[in-house]
């Protein structure tokens, strides 16, 4: 048999055709999983730091104003050193799920770094933003931890910038960080 159209022998009929057709599908399938799998924390769900700065440079090409949230999960260390990394592990998972909970549909979230999280606001407006951070900081208040960890709830330390500061998305991740080390500073016994 001579290859005929589309590289399907002559003579395979609907059998080749069905054949090429699921090859496609499933290539397909997986070129999607490997491009989610790229901007996707594997461990908590939420988007990476590629998937955040993708979120940031498609807001500036389209002229949008944007609002960033970063949260530090404060004592982080110390609950890995102490307990091992399947705690601190759970307690990354939590908070995302805790994100992801008190956050709106339109909002992006991502694990941008080891303790460290970026919210992107649907809406650019400061006050909407500490709402969201103190929607967050009660919700940690009382997340309860595995029954051997000592600690009540997690800590957390935030930063918030947003574009109608003036500032440029390339800006807004710098000063979102300075002003999350501000308020781990301002909180007592918060340790990096």
């Amino acid at each position: 048999m001579r290859p005929g159209a589309g590289g399907i022998q002559q003579g395979e009929g609907e059998s080749g055709v069905r054949d090429a057709a699921i090859a496609g599908y499933e290539r397909s399938r997986a070129h999607d999983a490997a491009v989610q799998a790229a901007r996707e924390d594997a461990l908590t769900g939420l988007g990476n730091r590629r998937a955040f700065d993708e979120w940031i440079a498609d807001t500036a090409l389209s002229g949008g104003e944007v609002c960033v949230v970063l949260v530090d999960v404060d004592r982080l260390k110390v609950l890995n050193d102490t307990y091992g990394h399947a705690v601190g592990d759970d307690v990354l998972k939590r908070v995302a799920e805790l994100i992801r909970t008190n956050t709106r549909s339109g909002d992006r979230a991502a694990r941008v770094g080891g303790d460290e999280f970026a919210i992107v606001l649907a809406s650019p407006d400061p006050v909407e933003a500490q709402l969201v951070m103190d929607r967050l900081q009660l919700a940690a208040r009382v997340v309860s931890l595995q029954p051997r960890v000592e600690q009540a709830g997690i800590g957390l330390s935030m930063g918030l910038a947003t574009s109608s500061e003036g500032l440029t998305s390339e800006a807004l991740y710098a000063v979102a960080d300075a002003r999350m080390y501000e308020d781990k500073r301002r909180r007592s016994g918060a340790v990096a």
